[in-house]
């Protein structure tokens, strides 16, 4: 997916989308209780999880593995 949305976009401004995607695909983990996450508060998870994306779309990216 990435090669053919960064004919469009840049790598960064994907990889920010996908972070915050993923942090917000995980938000009811928040309201449980008994989950992981429960005593985290969302900005310092958001604040972990957005730089993650822009490390592996670097990581793709700079192995010149894109089709």
């Amino acid at each position: 997916m990435l090669p053919k949305l960064q004919t469009r976009y840049s790598a960064m401004l994907l990889s920010v989308v996908v972070g915050v995607v993923w942090a917000l695909w995980h938000l009811p983990q928040f309201f449980n209780p008994s989950a992981l996450y429960s005593n985290l508060p969302f900005v310092l998870y958001l604040a972990f999880v957005v730089p993650f994306p822009v490390l592996l779309s670097w990581v793709f990216n700079s192995t010149g593995a894109a089709c």
